[in-house]
């Protein structure tokens, strides 16, 4: 990560002393995020994005932008699981029994996203731009979190939520399948989860500049195109594609070269 931050610091130098022209600011404000997945069952989750812009004019209308963002991206989810069939508790015991399983899952993703977008500005005095462009994104850190965890299992048509413990043991002899049971045990299904270090995005949006002043609003859309899925189980890496996707509302603030 020093590497990232290190080459991050000497682009933006660079960028900053050779186009002296342009205008450096700030921009902080919120950002909802999510996961495309095959099959969707979550939802957004919320936080804060923040960082650094410069803006190099290029023409009357044309500019381009440079930024540095930290960004808290992510998603969660929503687990129903249902299993049913016959077991052997002994060898003269056959139990027909129903597993479900309900809980949620929280991933937080925390980046440093690298924007590179095209800008046209609209009107006599420009304040009103429409911007497209790429991003690379450096995944900070990760945390995947397991909760409100519930386990029942069905015997016969009656509750035999108790049993948990030795129909797990049994179905996995039986079947190799692991039957959780615990939210220690999800915990540590949720931490298996990987994700990839860089993230290649598509970005789109709008700016507004109020008149002379230094205050603007940015309002985009970064579309991930990279599977970010990098499970160590190779039977649910590149199985469930999982995309980065995010809407962004922020504030804007030129520090330097605003006119």
């Amino acid at each position: 990560m020093k590497k990232v931050l290190t080459l991050i610091t000497v682009f933006f130098g660079c960028t900053l002393s050779i186009y002296a022209q342009g205008v450096l600011g700030v921009r902080g404000g919120l950002s909802s995020s999510g996961l495309l997945v095959e099959d969707p069952n979550g939802g957004l989750v919320h936080g804060f994005v923040g960082g650094i812009t410069y803006d190099v004019p290029m023409s009357q209308k044309f500019s381009l932008g440079i930024e540095v963002n930290y960004a808290q991206q992510g998603v969660y989810s929503l687990t129903d699981e249902t299993m049913a069939g016959s077991i052997p508790m002994t060898p003269d015991q056959m139990l027909d029994v129903s597993y479900q399983m309900t809980g949620r899952t929280d991933i937080k993703l925390h980046y440093i996203n690298i924007p590179i977008v095209a800008k046209y500005a609209f009107g006599d005095n420009g304040n009103f731009k429409l911007f497209g462009g790429g991003q690379i994104g450096f995944k900070l850190s990760q945390d995947v979190q397991w909760s409100d965890g519930e386990y029942t299992l069905t015997a016969n048509g009656e509750d035999a939520s108790h049993m948990l413990p030795e129909a797990a043991k049994a179905i996995y002899e039986q079947t190799g399948m692991m039957i959780p049971y615990t939210d220690e045990q999800m915990q540590a299904v949720a931490e298996g989860q990987e994700f990839k270090n860089i993230d290649i995005s598509v970005v789109f949006g709008a700016s507004y500049q109020f008149g002379d002043s230094p205050f603007g609003l940015d309002f985009r859309v970064n579309y991930g195109l990279t599977d970010i899925n990098n499970s160590p189980d190779p039977e649910l890496n590149g199985k469930d594609y999982m995309n980065n996707m995010n809407i962004q509302f922020t504030a804007t603030y030129a520090l330097w070269g605003h006119k």
